[in-house]
């Protein structure tokens, strides 16, 4: 088996070279079957001489070859074991992955390096998101790292402090009057009539994949 896409709701098969966002049949969200084969060969001693990061186990991830592959140092966050914490909630042990640790201060970006990498291995030099919150940080700061434009949609009522960092990583903010909601019809608009290039952080099963890290 070689890595591909399959549909999460009619099982849909897709080549993993297909430049695809969703199901074509059904327009469901899409899933990345990783073909382990390669992983199943690795021992501790193949991972002592990588670089501590969520791409130290990229066979685990969907092929991407090592010269696109765009890092920021991702993963590999501290574990704490809050044990107060456990006692007041009455469990018998609690731990907590430090997660603000990665570079833009959230988890979301393990699926920021995957999907970037993935549009930098498609040759994309400029893309587009709808978010007000860390996952357009973090995709403006990965956009910033591989050198592709990017722009942010988001509602005109999003906090200040949070489109600063945004704009502080390069990234153009367009405003969208009205919900949350008005934003997303907006950019799927542009996004289905070939305006822009969506690398979505809802949709997108590369990004996704990389949120399947969490452990590491």
């Amino acid at each position: 088996m070689t890595d591909r896409f399959r549909c999460t709701s009619c099982d849909a098969i897709y080549p993993i070279q297909e430049d695809i966002l969703l199901c074509r049949h059904c327009g469901s969200v899409l899933d990345i079957e990783v073909d382990l084969a390669a992983a199943s060969q690795l021992r501790k001693s193949n991972f002592r001489n990588r670089p501590a990061d969520l791409w130290r186990y990229r066979e685990f991830f969907p092929l991407v070859r090592p010269e696109n592959i765009v890092s920021l140092g991702e993963g590999q966050t501290s574990i704490l074991k809050a044990g107060n914490l456990a006692e007041t909630i009455g469990l018998e042990k609690l731990y907590l992955k430090l997660d603000f640790l990665n570079p833009t201060g959230s988890f979301k970006d393990r699926g920021s390096t995957v999907l970037v990498s993935r549009v930098k291995e498609l040759g994309i030099r400029s893309v587009a998101d709808d978010s007000s919150g860390n996952a357009a940080s973090s995709i403006s700061a990965y956009c910033a790292k591989a050198g592709i434009k990017c722009t942010i949609y988001v509602p005109a009522s999003a906090p200040e402090g949070k489109l600063t960092q945004i704009s502080m990583y390069g990234a153009h903010l367009v405003k969208v009057l009205g919900s949350r909601s008005e934003v997303s019809r907006t950019i799927e608009a542009l996004w289905r009539s070939n305006s822009i290039y969506y690398a979505s952080h809802n949709l997108s099963p590369f990004f996704l994949e990389g949120m399947k890290s969490l452990s590491c």
